[in-house]
């Protein structure tokens, strides 16, 4: 069995979100160059301290538009022989699920809950089955089921 990688699904949304991301992180930066060109902006701390946020606003707002924008092309589930990889969110560190911790798996409206055995720390995760296209979840639980996991 090979390595699979289940991509995020394509939504308009994201895009969206990533162009008005890069518009705002655009906006700042003219906001800065304005205020030390047309305004001649006086070095002090106050002065200081407004550049600095508006250079992290900056910074934020293009990281969060490329983020977007690129967000389909983001592995959401990776399938390895023995373990699933999960990608939790921008900030959160990737989830690595051993086929022989869970229990059973359970399908619940647009989520796909995994059900960890009793010693595991977490007792449920949640892949969120809207996030993906339909052929990539038949290939999840195709896998599952192939590792002798009980999907419900």
């Amino acid at each position: 069995m090979g390595i699979y990688e289940l991509k995020f699904k394509k939504r308009q949304l994201n895009v969206i979100l990533g162009i008005v991301g890069i518009v705002c992180g655009l906006f700042w930066t003219s906001l800065l160059i304005a205020s030390f060109t047309i305004f001649k902006a006086q070095i002090s701390t106050g002065t200081v301290f407004f550049t600095v946020l508006i250079v992290l606003n900056i910074i934020l707002d293009f990281l969060l538009g490329k983020h977007y924008i690129t967000f389909s092309l983001q592995t959401y589930v990776k399938i390895y022989d023995k373990e699933l990889e999960i990608h939790k969110g921008l900030l959160s560190r990737k989830q690595f699920i051993k086929y022989e911790d869970i229990e059973e798996v359970r399908l619940i409206g647009e989520k796909v809950v995994i059900i960890m055995m009793d010693y595991c720390s977490n007792k449920e995760i949640v892949i969120w089955s809207g996030l993906m296209y339909l052929k990539d979840l038949d290939i999840l639980l195709d896998n599952l089921s192939k590792n002798n996991i009980l999907v419900k």
